[in-house]
């Protein structure tokens, strides 16, 4: 499966199966969008009209540099993903849970704060029988997270309607000695119990989300 998305200003696309990450021209990203599998050796006379408004010779360069992936078995490559699907992470917005199957974080947390209830986050594991967010999903809930941030800042300051979130606060912080965390940034003032990759993800994020809206509110 190869998963596109767009995160810190860049495009990229994310093979789930082969691994493989690629940052992407705005040619590509489109590109992507429009090809079927099999891909063919040669780019369609389809593919060039889905894309008219790109350069004939670019659009040329591009697929030939995407099939070369598509040939090696690096892009759209087959078999079964190696991202364990169960037993991961997941987010609670108050006493909402967010996985696979809910992962609206952000409206969720806008829409009980709005209703002037509880809509602290914290990064958790998947319960059985939950789908855990998977690696390839981790950005967009990352994306999702600073989105929220800023919604907190501009409620917060009075720019835009709607009651202040109580969607970023501290949490207790775990005592860290694994060998892992020593040198993370967000050692002292993670809340997690032990690490794991996708959740260590959330949590720094969670934890940056948590400053930012701290240092805007000492700002004002």
């Amino acid at each position: 499966m190869v998963h596109t998305f767009k995160f810190g200003g860049q495009r990229i696309a994310y093979d789930s199966v082969s691994g493989l990450v690629l940052p992407l021209t705005e040619l590509a990203y489109k590109m992507l969008d429009y090809i079927e599998l099999p891909m063919a050796k040669e780019c369609s006379s389809a593919l060039r009209y889905d894309l008219a408004k790109f350069d004939s010779a670019a659009i040329s360069d591009t697929y030939n540099e995407l099939y070369a992936l598509y040939r090696d078995g690096k892009l759209f490559a087959e078999g079964e993903s190696e991202v364990e699907t169960v037993g991961g992470a997941a987010l609670m917005v108050g006493d909402v849970l967010c996985t696979r199957d809910n992962p609206h974080v952000l409206e969720i947390a806008k829409s009980l704060a709005d209703e002037d209830k509880d809509a602290a986050i914290s990064v958790v594991w998947a319960p059985e029988g939950e789908a855990a967010f998977i690696d390839e999903e981790i950005p967009a809930i990352l994306k999702e997270l600073e989105k929220l941030a800023k919604e907190q800042v501009k409620r917060a300051r009075g720019d835009i309607e709607g009651k202040p979130l109580t969607a970023f606060k501290s949490c207790c912080a775990a005592a860290h000695t694994d060998e892992s965390c020593a040198h993370c940034w967000a050692n002292k003032l993670c809340s997690l119990t032990s690490p794991h990759k996708a959740m260590c993800e959330l949590e720094c994020k969670r934890i940056e989300c948590v400053m930012m809206c701290e240092t805007s509110a000492k700002s004002e």
